[in-house]
């Protein structure tokens, strides 16, 4: 099965990097999960069958994590 791919830049609560990379490794559908410096503290790369799959990966696996103050998303296009 094709899977959708997609990479989502967090910014975190200050001194919470390490522990959103933590908590975003392991989640259904995360795959990698960094610490980054520049414009986001974190970046994480996602799979899913669908952009829902992918919607609801970040709206419950990610954004809900403590100390994650937005994301940004952007679909991978093959």
């Amino acid at each position: 099965m094709l899977m959708m791919v997609a990479f989502v830049a967090i910014n975190c609560s200050p001194g919470r990097v390490l522990e959103v990379v933590k908590n975003t490794i392991g989640k259904p559908g995360v795959v990698e999960a960094y610490a980054i410096a520049g414009e986001f503290d974190a970046i994480a790369k996602v799979q899913g069958p669908d952009v829902q799959a992918i919607s609801r990966i970040i709206a419950d696996g990610i954004q809900t994590l403590d100390g994650v103050v937005r994301t940004s998303t952007w679909l991978v296009i093959t």
